[in-house]
């Protein structure tokens, strides 16, 4: 199922989840903004017009940067006449919400298939970290629960069973691990990726640990980031351990999360779960201080 939404004069195909970048919007990091609909494909049915007519899709702006430097050279003959002018366009990163997905079924009146709405549910389940993490709204549970009622699904052993099965990594391959959810970000002075796995236990968490450690160490200086970071989710324990490599990463991390000293390659950090909201905001916080 996809939405084909429109903003800043170009049209956009996207699905729940999908991070992408926009024509710079005024919206601060962590709001919510809304973009008209065009179509929608619900894997039944094709809506447009006048079926769209109240849609919207929300999303979450993760935040601004700009676009690669387009240098514009002018020359004319026999004049000595040349000027040369870079330009880069700015542009504001969003993802958009499961849930709002849902509520575009229900604001065109369409049925929800069980397979659709136990994919939405799983997406939900996914992003919130079953409610745990604090990008989670009220809207987010209430919609989850309607979505398993449609698909027969036991939310709580649903969610068990989903990390659990997300988490059996010991056959994957320290790439694998590393890059299956890993994202690069940009600050006015630093450009660094995070990484992050998720457990109910810390049995898996702490067998992954040195595998990734080693890895962080063995890709940086191919990886064109100044900083890698790495997050062990532990979702039972609400806490993260935040892997770290890179020049001045200790130092970075003091500042970002007012600790007197940083080292041995990781920090443990109670309560934290929510990379976009809890991770990124400070990385980038203490990144344009220093």
């Amino acid at each position: 199922m996809y939405a084909i939404i429109a903003t800043g004069g170009k049209q956009y195909k996207v699905a729940e989840g999908d991070i992408i970048k926009v024509e710079k919007l005024n919206a601060e990091e962590g709001s919510e903004v809304s973009f008209d609909v065009v179509a929608v494909n619900t894997d039944k049915d094709v809506l447009c017009g006048d079926a769209c007519k109240s849609a919207s899709v929300k999303a979450t702006v993760l935040g601004e940067g700009k676009g690669k430097k387009v240098v514009v050279y002018k020359y004319k003959r026999k004049t000595g006449y040349h000027k040369k002018q870079g330009h880069r366009q700015p542009f504001t990163q969003v993802k958009i919400e499961a849930t709002i997905i849902y509520q575009m079924f229900e604001e065109n009146h369409v049925e929800i298939p069980k397979q659709i709405a136990g994919l939405l549910c799983s997406a939900i389940i996914s992003d919130t970290l079953m409610f745990r993490s604090p990008t989670c709204t009220q809207m987010d549970e209430h919609t989850c629960r309607k979505l398993a009622k449609i698909a027969n699904i036991d939310i709580e052993a649903y969610a068990i069973a989903m990390f659990n099965a997300g988490s059996k990594l010991m056959n994957e391959t320290d790439e694998e691990i590393f890059y299956q959810d890993y994202k690069v970000f940009s600050s006015e002075n630093l450009k660094f990726g995070i990484g992050q796995i998720t457990a109910f236990n810390s049995t898996m968490l702490d067998a992954v640990k040195p595998r990734i450690l080693k890895y962080m160490e063995s890709i940086y200086n191919q990886s064109e980031a100044d900083m890698l970071f790495f997050m062990l989710t532990n979702i039972f324990k609400e806490s993260t351990e935040l892997l770290y490599y890179g020049k001045n990463s200790e130092e970075l991390l003091e500042k970002a999360f007012k600790l007197d000293e940083v080292s041995g390659g990781s920090i443990n950090l109670p309560g934290v779960v929510s990379r976009k909201k809890q991770i990124l905001p400070m990385i980038v916080s203490a990144s344009n201080n220093m």
